[in-house]
């Protein structure tokens, strides 16, 4: 409160913010407008969100120009989550033939969408058999996504999608330190894949069909904590 406009603003947009700012007081507009959403700046360096309502008056013979400025993060996470939930629902209309190509279309669009870093996707069909996909934001490690999906594993051991195929509910691990990710490793070569997907942090999600476990979704991220 009282700080200078511009410490909200960040670096790549001060060239372009700034000056338009500064054109508001000069004109003496009363009111320069409702905003649509805008990027700012917290004081931790962190960028976010925002829509802000900016005035022009005159306080102490001084024009002065104020901004009340909100936090949109939550509204703007609400909206990406819906349209990806709209865009994944469609996807599974839309790729009913064939189990890889809904499982890849899951994997894409939810790494497109920056919901995770990485994502696996196990869908079981009616045989119980398993068709995998993973899908790294990171071309890097994409190898390791790529020989994940070729690796065998027992579904009754200990991997990755286990307990959401099992109990039909969510699991989350906020830190997936080393010692967690052997505990869902059925080998060496399988922790050092998951190792490799640099997974810090998931979510694991049960996909439900008519009342049916049919698949389940892994959300990584690359940052103990962010789920």
């Amino acid at each position: 409160l009282g700080q200078p406009l511009d410490v909200l603003v960040p670096a790549f947009l001060r060239g372009r913010v700034v000056p338009y700012l500064q054109g508001l007081v000069a004109e003496g507009a009363r009111v320069a407008a409702d905003h649509q959403v805008a990027w700012g700046l917290r004081r931790s360096g962190e960028q976010f969100p925002l829509q802000a309502t900016m005035q022009s008056q005159i306080i102490a013979r001084r024009r002065v120009l104020t901004a009340r400025v909100r936090d949109c993060s939550r509204r703007s996470e609400r909206d990406r989550e819906q349209h990806l939930l709209a865009e994944l629902g469609a996807a599974m209309l839309r790729d009913t033939r064939s189990e890889e190509t809904i499982a890849r279309s899951l994997c894409e669009l939810t790494v497109r969408h920056g919901v995770a870093d990485a994502c696996v996707v196990d869908l079981v069909d009616d045989d119980d058999e398993t068709t995998t996909a993973a899908l790294h934001r990171d071309p890097s490690r994409q190898a390791a996504c790529d020989a994940l999906c070729r690796l065998q594993l027992e579904r009754n051991r200990p991997h990755l999608m286990r307990e959401a195929l099992r109990t039909a509910r969510p699991v989350l691990i906020r830190d997936a330190d080393d010692a967690t990710l052997a505990g869902v490793s059925q080998s060496p070569a399988h922790h050092a894949l998951l190792a490799a997907m640099n997974v810090r942090s998931l979510v694991v999600v049960p996909l439900i069909a008519r009342g049916h476990v049919v698949g389940a979704v892994a959300l990584i991220a690359g940052e103990a904590g962010r789920y």
